[in-house]
């Protein structure tokens, strides 16, 4: 699922992906930390892969952002470049 934001500061799933809401403040929490003075938190967007096990992955990519990522379920590899 892929949910675009615009640039707000919070963000809250409505039902049934409402399930995500409380790792969504914890993601957000995280990101806050990591401003520097002067800034401030621009959510652009969540994206959500489901993936049946660790075999799968996304293909490589990056974003001209910095992002926050969490992972559940399966273990996986996840390379991070920069």
């Amino acid at each position: 699922r892929d949910f675009k934001v615009g640039g707000t500061r919070r963000l809250r799933l409505p039902p049934p992906d409402d399930v995500l809401n409380p790792l969504l403040t914890v993601m957000v929490a995280i990101a806050e930390r990591t401003l520097e003075s002067g800034q401030e938190l621009a959510l652009l967007q969540l994206m959500v892969n489901f993936f049946v096990d660790g075999g799968a992955a996304t293909e490589s990519h990056s974003f001209g952002c910095r992002q926050v990522c969490v992972s559940l379920g399966a273990s996986r590899e996840v390379i991070l470049e920069g």
